[in-house]
């Protein structure tokens, strides 16, 4: 019999069998250990063959149930699962689900990384990263994608755009400053050598002087010669008074040089006789009593003293010079309103001749183009064909248009502030004009009446109305005269506006008279009226504008411009139409969208003599609906312009906050028509949203919903 410690090592040496089993094997064998373990070892490599004969059954049988496993991950799952045929199936329905969804994907992915690379292509300015975010967001449909980066690269090239143009009217303004700048600098060259031409004999004023007056009056050339004027008589006063220190005193010297219209060398001869009566006097009155021989000899030896030629110094002192007197201030006053108006005289004359060498180069630069351009070629016409509407210039061959007179320097700086101007309510001065309403170019006669004759330097201005007290077309002096009535001709501006004259006295802005309002251009009434597309069958809604010309020239290139109500600049129209296109005095114009809008009458060019205001009503209304595999939106737009607005339609899930999270979009090209999506893929309640101004801002919903199961 076998002992329990050789069963315990054969069942190490057998561990998948059981004791039992081992036992009954030792008793076969008749307790022979070898020939037990021979045998044992048979049955174990038996039944070893036996297992992978049916585990590869079972192999077999999952692989013809699932084709496309691999043998291995089969082989791994029927371990994992103790070779149990059922639970391995659950197991691999799982694994090949995920295997599908893995190779979906990176097919998915493929595809992708292909369409991104192909819009890269196309859209090479906008990021990958871009066009990769584009693409999820339009849940991998190329076209859709392609629609949302076109629209980017449209806002892309926008903004390049509007930052060029931004650029370039920074350049403008940058260009126009220095162009101010240079006429400035040349205007106050001229002005400088005007005032040193008309100062170049007086030896008391030198150079420095006129530039230091131009510069503390802001080159007023009055003002400016005013100042120097009164600092060439203190001078001569200073000159003088070193020379005649001894026999009079500055006042007189003073006074010697304003009765001699303050010329040096006359006033010198009376202060020589002055001097010599005083020194006489002085040498009696210090001589002895007793001796009238030597007295008698004192005054047959006396003689005119020579007169005195001393240096003449200029050197600027650093104290005001003393106010002059009254006499002495008109004097400089008329004096220096002759400087101003000799210095504008000189400085027109220079203009015109820079003017006239400025054209010859231009026409011999014409006269040199000519014959490379042809016989027939039109040097005033334009090269480039404007690819929007014309704009409007509009010019009657029968209107005479005179240059807009050239601006001239003030006649006299004021003391008080222009904006502080108030009529002299003591004044007895009338200011009346010809006519109350004229055309451009046309004459303007001003009338004015006083109880006494005006001053030399009393002046006419013409302003527009409504403009600060030292704003004016032009001007022009009363000049002398003793008769208390006269008048002035003036030519209309080439402006359609309203005008009105003022009557300043003394040579300062002393305003004593202003006339009645003077308008130029013809008189227009206009009226607009918005007609419902429910008045109207089968039409849209439109705005009706009518015109009716109650006085003035008639001109045949007159137009009427469309403008929103904020649009303060002419040349920013909506649209416009010619008055000679009109029928019975009527234009119709579009109702591009609700809110205000207004009307404005040109008779040429950008400057309007009458306006009208209309009120645009409206709602929108968005309707969809859904069939052959497309979704439609009827759209009536009113409240944003498509053509201005930047006007677009997105389908978005109901109850979405993000209004970046759209499903589909499309612009809206057209206040009233039909736009087409494709179905979404994604299941779920929509509705449709529009938007304007390139902004995420909600204008209008649609009325309905749809849903996609």
């Amino acid at each position: 019999m076998t002992s329990q410690t050789e069963l315990e090592a054969l069942k190490q040496l057998f561990p998948s069998m059981d004791k039992s089993v081992i036992a009954a094997l030792v008793t076969q064998c008749g307790g022979n250990k070898e020939e037990a373990v021979k045998r044992g070892k048979l049955m174990v490599e038996d039944e070893r063959k036996d297992e992978e004969r049916r585990t590869q059954r079972k192999i077999d049988e999952l692989t013809s149930s699932f084709p496309t496993a691999d043998v291995e991950t089969i082989k791994r799952i029927l371990a994992e699962n103790n070779n149990d045929v059922d639970a391995a199936i659950e197991s691999l329905f799982a694994v090949m689900h995920q295997q599908q969804k893995e190779q979906a994907q990176a097919k998915k992915n493929e595809e992708s990384k292909a369409h991104q690379q192909n819009l890269a292509r196309m859209f090479g300015g906008i990021p990958l990263v871009k066009i990769q975010q584009v693409l999820e967001e339009c849940e991998g449909d190329v076209q859709d994608a392609a629609e949302q980066l076109l629209r980017i690269t449209a806002e892309m090239e926008e903004k390049a755009k509007a930052a060029k143009q931004q650029q370039q009217r920074k350049e403008n303004a940058q260009a126009l400053i220095e162009q101010e700048n240079e006429k400035r600098e040349k205007e106050r060259k001229l002005i400088l050598e005007s005032l040193l031409q008309h100062f170049s004999e007086n030896l008391y004023i030198t150079e420095p002087d006129v530039q230091q007056a131009l510069k503390d009056t802001n080159w007023n050339t009055t003002t400016a010669s005013q100042k120097l004027l009164t600092i060439s008589n203190e001078r001569k006063v200073d000159h003088l008074a070193r020379v005649y220190s001894k026999t009079c005193t500055r006042e007189e010297i003073r006074k010697v040089l304003q009765e001699c219209g303050w010329g040096p060398v006359s006033a010198m001869k009376k202060l020589n006789i002055i001097q010599a009566e005083r020194t006489s006097d002085q040498d009696e009155n210090d001589a002895p009593q007793s001796s009238s021989s030597s007295s008698s000899s004192t005054t047959t030896t006396t003689t005119e003293p020579s007169t005195p030629s001393p240096a003449i110094t200029t050197t600027a002192t650093t104290t005001e010079p003393p106010t002059p007197s009254p006499e002495e201030a008109a004097e400089i006053l008329s004096q220096s309103l002759q400087i101003s108006k000799t210095t504008l005289k000189n400085i027109n004359e220079m203009i015109e001749q820079q003017r006239k060498d400025d054209l010859k180069i231009i026409v011999d630069q014409l006269d040199q183009l000519r014959p490379a351009l042809g016989p027939n070629s039109d040097l005033s016409t334009p090269a480039v064909t404007p690819t929007q509407n014309p704009t409007p210039v509009p010019v009657a061959e029968s209107t005479h248009i005179p240059e807009e007179p050239l601006r001239k320097t003030l006649p006299v700086d004021a003391d008080i502030k222009a904006s502080a101007l108030q009529l002299d309510t003591s004044s007895n001065i009338k200011l009346t004009t010809s006519v109350k309403r004229c055309e451009i170019g046309e004459d303007i006669k001003v009338t004015w009446n006083n109880k006494t004759p005006p001053t030399t330097s009393d002046w006419i201005a013409m302003s527009k109305v409504g403009a600060r007290g030292d704003s004016y077309i032009t001007y022009q002096y009363i000049g002398k005269t003793d008769k208390t009535e006269g008048s002035l001709v003036f030519k209309a501006p080439n402006d359609f506006l309203k005008y009105e004259f003022r009557y300043f006295g003394e040579g300062s802005y002393n305003l004593k008279a202003t006339s009645e309002e003077v308008s130029v251009g013809p008189l227009i009434e206009l009226s607009a009226k918005y007609v419902k597309a429910s008045e109207q069958e089968g039409k849209d809604a439109v705005i009706e504008v009518s015109f009716q010309q109650k006085a003035g020239r008639l001109y045949p290139d007159a137009w009427i411009g469309m403008y929103s109500n904020s649009e303060s600049d002419n040349s920013g129209y909506r649209t416009f139409k010619y008055i000679k296109d009109s029928v019975d005095n009527k234009l119709s114009f579009p109702a591009y969208k609700t809110g205000q809008w207004e009307f404005r009458y040109f008779p040429t060019r950008y400057t309007d003599v009458s306006r009208c205001k209309v009120q645009v009503e409206g709602e929108d209304v968005i309707v969809l609906s859904m069939g052959e595999g497309v979704v439609k939106a009827q759209c009536d737009i009113t409240s944003v312009d498509p053509a201005t607005d930047s006007v677009w339609i997105g389908l978005y899930f109901v109850g979405q906050e993000d209004q970046t999270q759209w499903r589909r979009y499309k612009q809206i090209v057209a206040g009233s028509g039909v736009v087409t999506f494709k179905v979404m893929k994604t299941p779920g309640v929509y509705e449709a949203r529009v938007f304007a101004h390139r902004k995420y801002v909600v204008v209008a919903k649609s009325q309905n919903t749809i849903t996609i199961t």
